[in-house]
């Protein structure tokens, strides 16, 4: 890695860690999806919604599946998720099908679609809820159901 290849993804990393909870996000696009359908994060505008960062090689990332299917389907009208996966193609695509993620997958990238930089992700798995505001409610690194019952509970009393 160049130096400056090094000082631009520290920077990235810097100005990632703005993103905690009570700051609003940056909007995300990407082409690099799982069906290759364009996705914009405006067209979820008033609804909430999770990014799940995760990995095919992580275990408490796929043990988190059936908790955020629960989660999602709970609130059908209000949420919407998004996956970010830090993987390689082949199993990024294996995974998303062994495991039915019928949601929204993104293929984390370089520059402006590496996302894992750009929101300081330093664990996986980790959840980001986006209120109908586009302003962040809930960050969480590391697995467990404890997360989702924060993450309902928050949904369930907004207002």
């Amino acid at each position: 890695m160049s130096k400056l290849a090094f000082y631009s993804s520290l920077k990235n990393r810097v100005e990632g860690s703005k993103y905690d909870v009570g700051k609003s996000i940056f909007q995300i696009n990407s082409s690099n999806t799982y069906d290759g359908k364009a996705f914009d994060s405006n067209s979820w505008k008033g609804k909430f919604y999770l990014i799940d960062f995760w990995g095919s090689w992580c275990g408490p990332c796929m043990a988190d599946v059936p908790d955020l299917k629960k989660l999602r389907d709970s609130y059908p009208d209000q949420l919407r998720v998004l996956g970010i996966a830090s993987d390689k193609n082949e199993s990024w695509r294996k995974a998303i099908e062994q495991h039915e993620l019928n949601w929204v997958q993104i293929l984390n990238d370089k520059g402006s679609n590496n996302f894992v930089l750009r929101l300081n992700i330093t664990g996986f798995p980790t959840k980001i809820l986006v209120d109908p505001n586009g302003k962040i409610v809930y960050r969480s690194t590391g697995g467990g159901e404890t997360s989702f019952d924060k993450m309902s509970e928050i949904i369930k009393n907004w207002k």
